[in-house]
């Protein structure tokens, strides 16, 4: 079985305890959706009519073939779509939540949709926030779709909204920060319903935060309270314990709370090099076994690289040390040197993509381990190669595997010839051994892309 998933992160005050007293119907009234596949929203500009609009594709064969472009936004001139959040629930309804973005007042508003269809129809935006608003993240509680939840930030304010009737009402958008430079960083709910908030209070340190009542309390508890971190992930595992990344004073730490919901264990050095002073971009995933392992950016003394790491007790110890070289990425040229991605499939093994420049470009490639991380293949390259069209530099990649074990990964890269940068999907249906490669796909050489997210449907 798969760990429970984590919507990367996100953030709450964790002030000793607080409330928020909001109540709603408990009404079920959502559809079953019956198609299965790849479910991709990405945000597409059109500068002859500056703006930018929220499109999304679906599959109905596990990534065969797509559905047409729909708009789910709606379109103003000189206003765009910023960061979008995307998660398909156990009943197969795809929930969106994304900034709309006023470029000229030079501030955004969160909006929430929903489709029960497999991504044929959604509902009309909701807006959940007024101006001023960024990192918008969105959960479901894993065995209750009607329980859908949503924070974000801006402006020194961290934000916590939520519906009981599976995203057609949200009741009660509570401000639950006021620390300067608050970030939303982090969300992730287990099997009993207790919601776990990672939050960036910049100065004043990383703290999560835990409401055992759906929302309605938490209770905050600070790490590294003299501040200058990075927060890097919150996940869950079926068995209810939670761990943490945290990147401070360019050293990885990992925490775990093994003995109960508040009591946490760390910090555990995670990252390996001895020469280090750029830990950043790290990534965490459960295997079923409820064991951490990580990925990471990192100096091995001369380049950048992505560097592995894991525990086979479940973070008590970690496996590799400064004297083991676990790099996944190829050595030598400009290294791994940005943004690794781990994804784990429902037999345990790994998979890895990674950004390496070849003397021109920066591409996507990917790696994978069969043997719980023990040993890796040759990476394999899974975006366009220089020298062909559409052969700029890529960012912005996901890697998801489905219940089958196929590997679906999206990423944006750059027209070699215009610039103008094109998202893109690839996939494996044997586990990574091979790759179909896509064409682009948005065809309009008018339009141009932003950001990309990709879910799965059960």
């Amino acid at each position: 079985m798969k760990p429970i998933h984590s919507v990367r992160l996100l953030a709450l005050l964790g002030l000793g305890l607080f409330s928020v007293s909001c109540h709603g119907d408990d009404d079920d009234s959502t559809t079953k959706a019956t198609t299965n596949g790849p479910r991709i929203a990405f945000g597409t500009g059109y500068s002859s009519g500056n703006y930018e609009q929220l499109g999304f594709i679906h599959s109905t064969d596990k990534g065969t073939s797509f559905s047409t472009e729909a708009n789910i936004n709606t379109q103003v001139s000189g206003e765009g779509v910023g960061d979008v959040s995307i998660v398909v629930d156990q009943t197969g309804i795809t929930h969106i939540l994304y900034l709309q973005e006023d470029w000229i007042a030079n501030t955004a508003a969160v909006f929430y949709t929903r489709s029960t269809d497999g991504g044929q129809t959604f509902s009309t935006p909701q807006s959940l926030s007024t101006g001023g608003v960024y990192f918008p993240l969105l959960e479901v509680d894993p065995t209750d779709a009607n329980k859908v939840y949503a924070v974000f930030s801006g402006y020194d304010k961290a934000y916590f909204t939520h519906s009981v009737d599976g995203g057609l009402t949200f009741h009660c958008t509570h401000l639950l920060s006021t620390a300067t430079g608050v970030d939303t960083k982090g969300l992730a709910v287990d099997l009993s319903g207790n919601i776990y908030v990672l939050l960036d209070e910049e100065n004043a340190g990383s703290k999560i935060c835990i409401s055992t009542d759906g929302g309605t309390n938490f209770i905050g508890t600070t790490f590294d309270a003299n501040g200058n971190q990075s927060n890097y992930g919150v996940q869950v595992s079926t068995s209810g314990v939670a761990h943490i990344i945290l990147e401070y004073g360019n050293t990885l730490y990992h925490y775990h709370n093994t003995g109960g919901l508040l009591t946490w264990t760390g910090p555990t050095q995670v990252d390996t090099s001895t020469v280090s002073n750029s830990v950043a971009y790290a990534k965490l995933a459960l295997d079923s076994n409820g064991n951490p392992h990580v990925v990471y950016r990192e100096s091995d003394g001369s380049d950048l690289r992505s560097w592995y790491n894991s525990s086979s007790d479940g973070g008590i110890t970690w496996d590799y040390t400064s004297t083991v070289d676990k790099t996944i990425d190829n050595s030598g040229g400009s290294g791994g040197w940005s943004y690794p991605q781990i994804e784990i499939d429902s037999s345990d093994n790994l998979h890895f993509l990674f950004l390496q420049n070849d003397g021109t470009s920066d591409l996507i490639y990917y790696n994978r381990s069969t043997d719980s991380g023990l040993s890796f293949e040759t990476p394999t390259r899974v975006s366009l190669e220089s020298g062909t069209n559409r052969d700029g530099s890529c960012y912005g990649s996901s890697i998801v595997a489905d219940s089958s074990g196929n590997i679906h990964v999206t990423f944006k890269q750059e027209d070699g010839e215009n610039g103008t940068s094109y998202p893109y999907y690839h996939r494996s249906t044997d586990g990574g051994t091979t790759w179909k490669v896509s064409d682009r796909m948005l065809l309009s050489p008018n339009a141009s892309s932003s950001y990309i997210k990709m879910a799965i449907a059960p």
